[in-house]
């Protein structure tokens, strides 16, 4: 009784959900075609459900399906379901991590740190559907040890430590996409940010303290008691991670910060204390008398001497609530403009990372509803983008070309794929499981790591090191097995099929970095042009694009005739029948030089088409 009771409520939520998006999806529509009329445009031509089924593929999980995957939603051509099915599957947390960890600039490895337990924060983000305010709220304010459980946020300072300047206009560009880059060394020439204006965001994030490589004044004593009781130099005693237990942000923020010393503007003297602002949207007001609820630690970091009388006033925290607050006129914009060009191609209100207020599109009832829409969802990045995908308008064939700024949408934009879906497409043909390997988004090495270290005294702790750690981390699989058995796959080094699980960023070489994978040096650093490199890497590849090799090889070799088997590499590539002219060139070429080798530069011409390159 209590089992069918639960099964009433899910279907009764699915129902509910699927009823917000459709209707907001066929608001959407209604938009995009009084707009349409307005201008006497027409809406490009319905997709057809083989063109569907890839875009949405690629859109929603990151790559191509497979043939089985093709076979069985050919049989049901149910595209509501496919979506559902798509937006619930481990390829979309795969593929929106992948997306995340380009805007970040995200690295597995930062200065002195690791930055692993940041990307698990991400992924794990992604999986639970974290609201976007709180995801990005989390980020701003992070405090703590960096790689304890829960404290992954703090990977977003750990990226930029040491350069505050730096982080606060990566901050303002990828969150509120407003560029204020000039403005941390002059007024700004041609808009309205002024030196004065970028001094009092930064005030916000003054005071952070990053201990990298120093212990804390009770782990240094003790270290130092250690090297002398077994007759070592001090430096030789510590171990690895043993320094790296302190590594983190530490400070809330003064909320106050000091002009610069050439600072030259009538608002402002050389070297003054100026307290924090915002340059729009509601003011902030700190109490400076108050520590606001700064967080306090047990124990002491060594040399964390202040260099001031300022106090910490958790100046960050006010600065997060201003930012990821639904009256911030640029913050939810801003989402809306990112995730509707992840999913149709381009921006619908203005440049990603340097947009004005008043941009508002070539149809501003729609951005404004999109940003009305997702403050209601409260900033469910899975149901927006789903809510987008179950458009007419996104269910029509591709457009080309963007028309520039106000660009008026006639169906999605047509674009070159981003190497991490070239490479899990590849992926989709060597393997039907391709989704399998994926790493659980519950399961961190890194802070298992520091969870045991953290037991143990400096004694314990360099024999724990000298027994599992070594000088690879692999040494501790045996016993971190016995805790995680399901993720002993994945860090025994067998490695996935999907980018998600490689080295990040992508290591020189492979073919994520010939593609163009980001270098995570700038925000959304994904080269999408076409070079010599690639066109050889695939043209090279002869070898290793053979039918024998792949998932669907069985599908060719049973198929009865020669077309049959042509028309099977054709579904399985681009995901779509050859059309008669296609199947009379390919059959008479491969009975030219024999069927094996013939099926093969079938298979191998295909792939490195444009059309298996491009999300048409």
């Amino acid at each position: 009784m209590k089992l069918c009771v639960i099964l009433v409520v899910v279907c009764l939520t699915l129902s509910g959900f699927s009823n917000e998006t459709d209707k907001a999806a066929a608001k959407i529509d209604s938009f995009i075609n009084d707009a349409l009329a307005k201008e006497n445009l027409s809406a490009n031509q319905p997709m057809t459900d083989e063109q569907f089924l890839r875009r949405a593929y690629l859109d929603v999980i990151g790559r191509i399906p497979t043939y089985r995957e093709y076979q069985t939603f050919m049989k049901s051509r149910d595209r509501q379901k496919l979506i559902d099915k798509l937006f619930e599957s481990d390829g979309y947390t795969s593929n929106h991590y992948n997306y995340w960890l380009d805007a970040l600039r995200a690295h597995g490895h930062m200065k002195h740190v690791s930055g692993r337990n940041y990307l698990h924060f991400i992924k794990k983000s992604v999986h639970e559907n974290k609201p976007y305010d709180k995801f990005v709220h989390e980020l701003i304010n992070a405090n703590g040890q960096a790689l304890k459980e829960g404290n992954g946020p703090i990977g977003y300072y750990m990226r930029d430590q040491r350069m505050p300047l730096d982080s606060l206009s990566n901050t303002m560009q990828l969150f509120l996409a407003t560029s204020m880059v000039c403005a941390q060394c002059h007024d700004h020439p041609y808009k309205k940010w002024t030196q004065m204006d970028f001094y009092k965001l930064a005030a916000f994030n003054n005071g952070i303290y990053y201990p990298t490589q120093e212990l804390s004044k009770e782990a240094s004593k003790e270290v130092k008691e250690y090297a002398k009781s077994i007759g070592v130099d001090r430096d030789k005693a510590n171990i690895k991670y043993q320094t790296h237990l302190y590594d983190g942000i530490y400070n809330s923020g003064v909320g106050k910060i000091n002009l610069p010393s050439d600072y030259d503007y009538e608002d402002g003297k050389p070297n003054e204390l100026i307290e924090a602002g915002v340059p729009f949207g509601d003011p902030v007001h700190i109490n400076y008398e108050s520590s606001n609820g700064a967080p306090t630690y047990n124990f002491t970091i060594g040399k964390a001497k202040k260099k001031s009388s300022l106090k910490d006033v958790n100046s960050r925290k006010a600065l997060a609530d201003w930012m990821t607050s639904p009256n911030n006129p640029m913050f939810t914009k801003t989402i809306v403009n990112r995730l509707w060009n992840r999913i149709m191609g381009y921006p619908i209100a203005g440049k990603m990372l340097d947009m004005k207020s008043s941009d508002m599109g070539a149809v501003p009832e729609l951005t404004q509803y999109l940003i009305d829409y997702m403050k209601e969802i409260k900033y469910d990045q899975k149901k927006f983008m789903k809510t987008i995908v179950k458009t007419k308008l996104y269910q029509r064939t591709g457009t080309i070309e963007a028309s520039g700024k106000n660009h008026l949408f006639t169906g999605p934009v047509s674009q070159r794929l981003k190497s991490e879906k070239i490479h899990d497409s590849l992926g989709s043909l060597k393997s039907f499981g391709v989704d399998k390997k994926l790493k659980p988004a519950d399961v961190n090495l890194h802070t298992y790591i520091f969870n045991e270290l953290s037991k143990r005294n400096v004694k314990e702790r360099r024999e724990f090191s000298m027994k599992y750690m070594k000088s690879n981390e692999k040494h501790l699989l045996p016993i971190f097995h016995k805790d995680h058995p399901q993720a002993a796959a994945v860090y025994d080094g067998k490695i996935s099929l999907r980018a998600s699980e490689t080295k990040s960023p992508s290591r020189e070489g492979t073919l994520l970095h010939t593609f163009g994978a980001s270098s995570r040096e700038v925000i959304d650093d994904t080269l999408r042009d076409a070079t010599i490199p690639q066109a050889l890497r695939l043209m090279n590849d002869f070898n290793t694009l053979k039918l024998y090799r792949l998932a669907f090889y069985k599908d060719v070799e049973k198929a009865a005739d020669l077309a049959s088997k042509i028309t099977i590499i054709y579904q399985a590539v681009l995901v779509r029948t050859p059309s008669e002219t296609e199947l009379s060139l390919m059959t008479a070429h491969v009975e030219s030089i024999g069927q094996q080798t013939g099926l093969d530069e079938v298979l191998w011409a295909l792939v490195n088409s444009s059309e298996f390159k491009f999300n048409l």
